[in-house]
């Protein structure tokens, strides 16, 4: 809201128009809420991430399914000491030990989050555990298919870094050709602060410019 104020004292020069932009941001917070969203989705990501590596680390020295769980469940609640799967994890790990079907803890755990690699891996799981099948190579499968997607990620990543650069650097060039216009010439601030045609122009500018600026934003939130 604030960078709304002073946007619209940059475009208009009134207290008025600033005070409708800053107001204006209120529309903004279902946007806020969405990126708000999608930061916890990519923290329970990296938390079921690292839950998953302990677990192939702890079977591929010869320990079990059930107790590599457990013990995976231990060190993340050490290493993090606070974390979203808390709970969820905790859930998984009793159903070992109260013999629950652990097909339906993984399915609950699916089922809560909308995250792909949980989506995926608790499938293979409930496949693999009600056929018989080998449950240490599903687990090192999924943590190779993890290595191969954080690998492209992260190349990814430096591409959007950059290109977000780009973007920012762009965006901020119209209000500081706005601002230097203003000081070297008293007939630009007449004319467009002075007159209502230079205001509808001023107008028809900060809406083009926050399009800009959403399609901009748009184009570099890539996700795989």
């Amino acid at each position: 809201m604030v960078l709304a104020f002073v946007l619209g004292q940059i475009f208009f020069n009134s207290f008025v128009f600033s005070a409708i932009l800053s107001g204006a941001c209120i529309f903004v917070i279902k946007y806020l809420k969405k990126n708000n969203q999608a930061y916890m989705k990519k923290k329970i990501e990296e938390e079921f991430k690292t839950f998953i590596y302990s677990i192939a680390s702890s079977m591929s020295v010869g320990k079990s399914f059930e107790n590599a769980v457990k013990e995976s469940y231990e060190e993340l609640k050490k290493e993090l000491e606070v974390f979203l799967l808390e709970e969820d994890l905790l859930n998984i790990v009793m159903a070992f030990e109260t013999n629950m079907n652990i097909n339906d803890a993984f399915g609950q755990l699916a089922e809560k989050y909308e995250v792909e690699s949980i989506h995926q891996f608790s499938k293979v799981i409930q496949v693999t555990v009600r056929q018989g099948g080998s449950v240490q190579a599903v687990v090192e499968k999924t943590v190779r298919m993890i290595d191969e997607k954080n690998n492209v990620e992260k190349e990814l990543e430096v591409i959007i870094t950059q290109k977000k650069f780009e973007l920012y650097m762009l965006l901020s060039f119209v209000p500081l050709m706005v601002i230097y216009l203003r000081l070297v010439s008293e007939n630009f601030s007449l004319l467009m602060y002075g007159t209502f045609q230079g205001r509808c122009i001023m107008l028809i500018g900060v809406f083009l410019y926050v399009i800009s600026g959403l399609i901009g934003k748009r184009i570099v939130n890539i996700t795989i």
